[in-house]
């Protein structure tokens, strides 16, 4: 089993702690936790109203990482 992880918050963390309990959770579990996290920071600025991203540089690190865990 594999898992790839996402935080997101509307501070500037990211949900760091919560990416590294989870990890540390999961890894009890035996499952094996993709290595490239993401920590979405200040989501509130990364969305429009409907709830759609729209900062291409969010847009390239999320692509970055799904391609990643895909090959994972």
């Amino acid at each position: 089993n594999k898992a790839c992880l996402v935080g997101v918050s509307s501070g500037r963390a990211g949900n760091l702690r919560g990416l590294e309990h989870l990890t540390n959770i999961l890894n009890y579990l035996k499952i094996n936790v993709y290595h490239n996290k993401l920590p979405l920071s200040i989501v509130d600025k990364l969305l429009d109203a409907t709830g759609n991203i729209i900062d291409a540089d969010t847009h390239k690190v999320i692509d970055a990482q799904l391609e990643g865990f895909l090959k994972f």
